[in-house]
């Protein structure tokens, strides 16, 4: 239910409280691009906004309740489920804190908090009002649950706003998207473009970027601002630490591979029964399906020591130089030889690529060679 303007004005009137927005970043570029996306959650039910840490989710929000406060279209409430969120009456607290309700949640109210919830939005009706919940990896199943049950009975005027880090937990999202109620903003959209990231440089007083960061703002930042060796340990620490090991082994499988299928990469990295290509590339950034192939960002390669233990790593490299040697390309084998200085690939590559050209030579001439 969109707010008409006679709605604007009651949002003044019955929101004389203020309402805690995520918190600021200095230098943060204004992206008009991303609010306009984020502006459709006043016309969506529910709106999800997905990536990996560092792509300036929270940033983001931040702006568009600002934007909303400038020229509102509701009431907004802003929670994070790092806080406030561990049970499920903590969360109906919060979202109570953040439309400046009262808790009824005191002796002589049994309401639970489902009921607490619905009761938030109801007051507030007919306006309409904007839950967004921030970091929705951080939230417990009894939570989770809670969150649910409100999308399955929202009141009319609610709209959710789910941000996190994917997969975002099982909820009930499949009917919105069928009536195309669920509106859903990805890391593709939260990358800079290279006037956003111009944009960045201009505002920190430092020459534009060269280096391909493939969009990450909190790379793009760490580059413009901080020593080389930044990027990579922030990979390391928001990242590649926050893996599973079967994902940390496919990933260095497909770093050594360079662009492969599902199954090379999972030949590799060992996990042949139950590899997902589909959800290693929404559970791991900078990687994505071309075709009929996986691949990695090159912005992978100088972390990949950091993917595994030695023992592992050696392994991984000699199932991968198996697996580019059974291609049939001598001298794409020759080339994988090469990038990893492995002098006994490159010279079995060798063989191979003077047997494949004897072969395509007529029988006479290829007997004087042989």
């Amino acid at each position: 239910m969109a707010a008409n303007g006679d709605n604007r004005r009651a949002v003044v009137r019955a929101a004389p409280f203020a309402v805690v927005p995520p918190p600021v970043v200095a230098h943060a570029v204004v992206r008009s691009r991303v609010l306009t996306l984020l502006e459709r959650r006043w016309d969506h039910r529910v709106t999800t906004l997905v990536a990996d840490a560092g792509f300036g989710k929270s940033i983001a929000l931040g702006q568009a309740l600002r934007a909303n406060q400038a020229q509102p279209r509701g009431v907004e409430g802003w929670i994070s489920c790092r806080s406030g969120a561990e049970t499920p009456d903590r969360l109906a607290g919060s979202v109570e804190a953040a439309f400046g309700a009262t808790s009824t949640s005191g002796p002589g109210d049994d309401a639970g908090p489902l009921a607490r919830l619905q009761r938030v939005f109801a007051d507030l009706a007919p306006v309409d009002a904007s839950l967004v919940v921030d970091d929705l990896e951080a939230l417990g199943p009894a939570c989770v649950r809670l969150v649910d049950e409100l999308l399955r009975r929202p009141p009319a005027n609610l709209h959710v706003v789910l941000s996190g880090r994917p997969p975002l937990p099982a909820l009930a999202l499949a009917r919105f998207r069928a009536a195309g109620d669920l509106a859903e903003i990805t890391a593709e959209d939260l990358r800079f473009d290279d006037g956003e990231s111009a944009a960045l440089a201009a505002d920190l007083g430092v020459p534009p970027l060269r280096q391909d960061l493939a969009g990450w703002p909190a790379l793009v930042r760490l580059a413009l601002s901080s020593p080389e060796r930044a990027v990579g340990d922030y990979l390391w620490e928001e990242v590649v630490r926050t893996l599973g090991a079967a994902d940390r082994r496919a990933l260095l499988a497909l770093s050594i591979l360079g662009p492969s299928g599902a199954d090379e990469v999972a030949a590799v990295a060992g996990e042949e029964v139950g590899f997902d290509p589909d959800v290693f590339c929404a559970r791991v950034p900078l990687v994505h399906r071309a075709g009929g192939r996986l691949v990695a960002h090159d912005l992978w390669t100088p972390v990949r020591d950091r993917l595994g233990s030695a023992a592992e790593i050696d392994a991984v490299t000699s199932r991968a130089g198996a697996v580019v040697a059974q291609r049939g390309d001598p001298l794409a084998w020759g080339d994988f030889a090469l990038r990893l200085g492995d002098v006994d690939g490159l010279r079995q590559a060798g063989v191979a690529l003077v047997r494949s050209t004897l072969g395509s030579l007529p029988v006479e001439v290829a007997e004087v060679w042989s």
